[in-house]
C-alpha cells in the first residue's frame, strides 16, 4: 500500500510540472497570434510587479509580470543580479527568460525600447534568490595522449602526477592548504596552497622509508603531521605511524623532525580525536583497532626521556577487534568526538 501511494503521489508530481509548465509558456506565447495591441508604448511606464518562481540556480525557467513590455524581444532586455538573461518570449504584460550564471544579487531589472531612444527600466520590488550549483570540475592535474607525463609540481594548470590512490587533508592551522599522501608507494606528501594555486611535494617517500603511506592527519594542536604507513617487514615491530614536527616557519619539509610514534604491524590507517587529541590505529592483522595516549608521548619527549614506539614497550593498547579478520578498513572519527565510523572496505558496511 506505501508503494502505491508513493507512485500515485510521483504520478501526481509528475503531472503537476507539466500544468506548471505549459501554463508558463502559454502565458507568455505569442506564435501566430496578432500582438499588434500589445506593443511598447514610449509614454506609459514599464513595471515590474512580480516573478516566479523565487528562486533557482542558472537556467532556470522565469516569468517576470509587469506591464508595457511591449511584443518585440529585440526590443526588450532582462538582467538578474547584473547578467544578462536568455529572453524566450514578450508578451506585453508578461515575459518569459531563463536565469544566467552567476547572477549572485538577485535583483530582477527589465528594459525596454532599447531599439529606440526612449528606453525604459524597472526593477522588482523583491530580489531573485539565486542558488549555485555544485559543479565537480578539475583542480590541478593535466594528461597528455599518451599518459606518460610523470610528476611534476608547479601551478594548477601545468602540474602533473596525482596518479595513486590518495587521501587528503586540510592544515588544522593552515586551511588554505589541503595535503595528499599516496599509497602504493606512488608519491610522497604533496601540499595544494589553495591561494597560490599551486602544487609542491614536502615530503618525500624516503623520509618514511619508501613504504605505503595509508593516512595523513594532525596532532590536538597542528604541529605535527601523522602519517601511517602499511608495512610488515619488521613484523610486530612495522612503524605503523609516524610523527612529523612542523618546522618553525609552519611548514613540513624533509628536514622536519620525525620519529616513529607506534609499531606494529599492516596498519590501514589512523586519526587523531578531535576533544583529547588520542591516536586511533589499526591493524589488517587480525582487525585489530589501538588507542595510544598523545599526552605521554609529548611529556615524554619534552622531558628528555626516550619513546618506545613497539607494541611490547606498552605504550599503545589493544582496544576491540572487527568482525572481519584480515580485511582492510578505516578508521573516522566525528567532529564532536561521540562516534567513530569504521568503513570495511568492499565488505558493504560501516560499524
Amino acid at each position: 500500500m506505501k508503494k502505491n501511494n508513493l507512485s500515485i503521489y510521483a504520478r501526481k508530481s509528475v503531472w503537476a510540472t507539466l500544468l506548471f509548465c505549459a501554463t508558463l509558456m502559454s502565458a507568455c506565447r505569442s506564435d501566430n497570434v496578432d500582438d499588434s495591441s500589445g506593443k511598447y508604448d514610449p509614454g506609459r511606464p514599464v513595471t515590474v510587479t512580480d516573478f516566479v518562481p523565487k528562486a533557482g540556480g542558472a537556467d532556470q525557467k522565469l516569468v517576470v509580470y509587469g506591464s508595457n513590455f511591449g511584443n518585440d524581444t529585440a526590443n526588450v532586455k532582462v538582467t538578474i543580479g547584473g547578467q544578462r538573461a536568455v529572453l524566450i518570449n514578450v508578451k506585453g504584460d508578461c515575459l518569459y527568460c531563463l536565469v544566467p550564471a552567476k547572477a549572485y544579487t538577485g535583483e530582477v531589472v527589465v528594459s525596454v525600447g532599447g531599439k529606440t531612444a526612449n528606453e525604459q527600466s524597472a526593477t522588482a520590488g523583491s530580489k531573485f534568490n539565486y542558488e549555485r550549483k555544485m559543479v565537480v570540475g578539475t583542480l590541478s592535474g593535466i594528461r597528455n595522449q599518451f599518459d606518460d607525463q610523470g610528476w611534476h609540481d608547479g601551478p594548477f594548470k601545468t602540474a602533473t602526477g596525482f596518479a595513486g590512490e590518495g587521501c587528503l587533508t586540510f592544515d588544522p592551522l593552515y586551511p588554505n592548504i589541503l595535503y595528499v599522501v599516496y599509497d602504493e608507494n606512488a608519491h610522497g606528501i604533496q601540499a595544494l596552497d589553495l591561494e597560490k594555486k599551486e602544487v609542491k611535494t614536502i615530503l618525500s617517500m624516503s623520509k618514511f622509508d619508501n613504504q605505503r603511506l595509508r593516512s595523513i592527519d594532525f596532532s590536538h594542536d597542528g604541529q605535527y603531521m601523522l602519517i601511517s604507513t602499511d608495512r610488515d617487514d619488521r613484523q610486530l615491530q612495522s612503524p605503523s605511524v609516524w610523527i612529523v614536527k612542523r618546522n618553525s616557519d609552519g611548514t613540513f619539509t624533509d628536514d622536519s623532525k620525525s620519529q616513529i610514534l607506534a609499531a606494529y604491524k599492516q596498519c590501514n590507517g589512523a586519526a587523531v580525536h578531535p576533544i583529547n587529541g588520542e591516536l586511533y590505529f589499526n591493524s589488517y592483522e587480525r582487525g585489530q583497532v589501538f588507542r595510544l595516549n598523545m599526552d605521554n608521548y609529548f611529556n615524554t619527549v619534552t622531558s628528555g626521556g626516550t619513546w618506545y614506539p613497539n607494541w611490547t614497550d606498552g605504550n599503545f593498547k589493544e582496544l576491540f577487534t572487527i568482525q572481519d579478520v584480515s580485511w582492510e578498513f578505516k578508521i573516522f572519527i566525528h567532529p564532536t568526538g561521540k562516534y567513530c565510523y569504521i568503513a570495511v572496505i568492499n565488505k558493504h558496511y560501516i560499524l
